[in-house]
């Protein structure tokens, strides 16, 4: 139960947030501080500052006395709110990862360096010690770089979606400036390479939709005076048309003739398939060779194998298609399968390579390291860099209350997040934030002690941290801000709330 003495000993603690926020928002409102040096001051927090403090959490703390139940439990609240937070981007239209990150943040970081001694240690006696030394361990070394983690992945899929935009543009102009060059056409006399506007509609007309099941089977006519038997038969022959996901017009005949002698006396063209005599005088000089014509000696086999082909009935004709689309549908899918992993882990790659590149990550390693040599050894570190670690990690405390209260002052408001965002951490932080944590406890059978720590720890108001990586990566900034300066007025009274119900029950 909290004495009197003890109250005043946990506002103790409280004021000199107070007293840094009030500060760096006079100096800031009055211009003392000027825009300019914000940038600055918060660049040696999230480069220097906050990364040394964690070092010094890390390295401090006896990590041989952790409770691993209650790293169990909190483990498994962290991993809940993460999977609860997934889903709701995964299946709700409304979901981002923004989202995401700033429910992770809210519920699962509290400002147990700086409340925890002071409200903890007078409930439960000098044993919660250990306990507290657990959640700081755990909030230093997994949960702050997971939420980098985050953070670098959030970025990775802006810069994805960018390039993906980009190149969506890019292929619709490409399609527009194609679509007014003139398409091939399928029945007509269109142009070949865009010389002019195409004369027939078999394109427009023809449908592409690749769910369709019947093949189109058109003919091009043969121009007055070219009416060769053998050639009328060759372009009557039934053609595929397909037309992929990227906009390619694919041209594939039903059948492939082989081993046929080039013909000067006759040119077909790509396309619109039309077959135009050298002596037309109506005839493009530019027009370019695509197909041999038919040697006079193959007439026989080539004519005999179109008929072998156009004998087939329609719903033969229906049958391979429909195999063909069955078959083209499971490739299909196998490929979309392969490129979603390939897509993620390539993400994911990306992903690491930005967070080997944040300090925070570094010092967390080691001062791990060092925790672990340093405690099972009893060896001290030489007192000027102990001394150097300890104001370091001190001043990057401070300075970043300080960046909180300029922020503020910036905000041009006294609540700057606004009162919905304001409710909303309130409601994940003194309700969500527990309700999970009773959760994992529970299933976990903690008892006595041990349950009422784990829950009640998870009261605390939110953590300093919480809102310098905020500020770092540009997101929700006045909502941290907001809820770090607020949730410390109005959380003893909740904590205590929260204290007689679990007595109680």
């Amino acid at each position: 139960m909290l004495t009197a003495l003890d109250f005043w000993h946990l506002v103790e603690h409280i004021i000199p947030v107070y007293v840094l926020v009030i500060v760096a928002f006079v100096l800031t409102r009055f211009d003392i501080i000027e825009p300019v040096h914000g940038p600055g001051i918060s660049k040696w927090v999230s480069t220097l500052g906050v990364p040394m403090y964690v070092f010094h959490l890390l390295a401090y703390n006896d990590p041989y006395q952790t409770s691993m139940r209650l790293v169990a439990a909190d483990v498994l609240s962290k991993a809940l709110a993460l999977i609860g937070g997934c889903l709701w981007w995964r299946f709700c239209e409304s979901g981002c990862i923004e989202g995401v990150i700033g429910f992770f943040m809210l519920a699962t970081l509290p400002n147990t360096v700086l409340i925890g001694d002071a409200l903890l240690e007078p409930l439960y006696g000098e044993g919660a010690h250990t306990q507290i030394v657990t959640i700081i361990f755990l909030q230093s070394l997994v949960w702050y770089n997971l939420c980098i983690c985050l953070y670098e992945l959030r970025v990775v899929l802006m810069e994805e979606k960018q390039k993906q935009l980009g190149s969506k543009s890019t292929l619709d102009n490409d399609v527009t400036h194609i679509h007014h060059s003139g398409f091939v056409s399928v029945g007509g006399s269109g142009p070949i390479d865009g010389g002019g506007p195409a004369k027939s509609e078999g394109f427009e007309n023809a449908s592409f939709d690749r769910r369709q099941k019947k093949r189109k089977l058109q003919s091009a006519p043969v121009p007055a005076g070219n009416q060769d038997p053998t050639l009328e038969r060759t372009i009557s022959a039934p053609a595929r048309f397909s037309f992929s996901r990227s906009l390619s017009l694919r041209f594939t005949p039903a059948i492939r003739v082989f081993d046929l002698d080039y013909d000067p006396h006759y040119i077909v063209r790509s396309g619109p398939i039309d077959v135009v005599h050298p002596d037309d005088k109506s005839t493009p000089a530019s027009v370019s060779p695509v197909v041999s014509a038919l040697d006079q000696q193959n007439e026989k086999t080539v004519v005999t194998v179109f008929e072998h082909q156009t004998e087939k009935s329609e719903p033969e004709l229906e049958k391979g298609d429909s195999e063909f689309e069955a078959d083209h549908a499971g490739k299909r899918n196998v490929v979309s399968k392969r490129s979603r992993v390939s897509r993620w882990a390539l993400i994911t790659f990306k992903m690491i390579n930005r967070v080997k590149k944040v300090p925070l990550t570094y010092a967390s390693v080691a001062g791990l390291i060092y925790s672990l040599i340093a405690f099972k050894y009893n060896w001290e570190m030489p007192y000027p860099i102990k001394k150097s670690v300890e104001l370091i990690s001190e001043g990057a405390l401070g300075m970043a209350i300080f960046v909180m209260g300029m922020a503020w002052a910036r905000s041009g408001r006294l609540i700057s997040c606004g009162f919905k965002a304001l409710a909303y951490g309130i409601v994940v932080r003194f309700l969500v934030g527990p309700l999970v944590m009773m959760m994992s406890s529970f299933s976990l059978r903690l008892q006595g002690t041990s349950l009422k720590f784990a829950i009640l720890q998870a009261v605390i108001p939110q953590g300093v941290i919480s809102f310098v990586l905020a500020k770092e990566y540009g997101l929700d900034v006045p909502l941290f801000n907001t809820a770090v300066v607020f949730q410390l007025v109005i959380f003893i009274p909740i904590v205590l709330a929260w204290y007689y119900i679990l007595e109680v029950f």
